[in-house]
């Protein structure tokens, strides 16, 4: 299935770390980090977040289409260009290096709000496998969780009058 775009385009022009429409978050651990806990905790995450595996085509209009690639981990500070082959056509990569996990996502996709969402589901994954922990789940999403309407829906579906830019 696919999701037709009904929001401004511009953020998805400019989707590399330094632009302006990145959310980048930074979280440093207390240890090293562990890899193989982070894909772990990636691919979980990835799970009960199936809205964001997505990658923009283009037919008669634009869509999001389903992403079936793993969302890439690399070992650097720097992360990857969203939306390229580099990111596996992803809107969402995450990075590590030493003690320090960093996760990237594009303005296009979500808000800082969604972006802490995720960000709190990636962490209960990652704790848990990395210390082999039982954390409380409670306020966490989890894979496995039922996805609301209102939540899968891109809010500007139900929109009515919007604004039109100028030309």
């Amino acid at each position: 299935a696919s999701q037709k775009l009904f929001t401004e385009l511009r953020t998805l022009y400019s989707l590399n770390w330094g632009k302006c429409n990145v959310i980048r978050i930074r979280v440093r651990m207390r240890d090293l980090v562990v890899p193989d806990a982070l894909r772990n905790a990636v691919d979980m995450t990835m799970k009960r977040y199936p809205y964001f595996c997505v990658e923009l085509k283009k037919d008669e209009e634009y869509c999001f289409v389903s992403n079936e690639r793993p969302v890439v981990i690399t070992n650097t500070l720097k992360g990857v260009e969203l939306n390229t082959a580099e990111s596996n056509y992803h809107f969402v990569s995450f990075s590590w290096l030493d003690n320090w996990i960093i996760m990237d996502i594009s303005h296009a996709v979500t808000d800082g709000t969604g972006a802490y969402e995720i960000m709190r589901t990636f962490l209960y994954y990652y704790v848990s496998s990395s210390y082999g922990v039982k954390l409380p789940e409670k306020g966490i999403r989890l894979a496995g969780d039922e996805i609301s309407m209102e939540e899968w829906e891109d809010p500007v579906i139900r929109a009515q009058n919007l604004p039109v830019p100028p030309r």
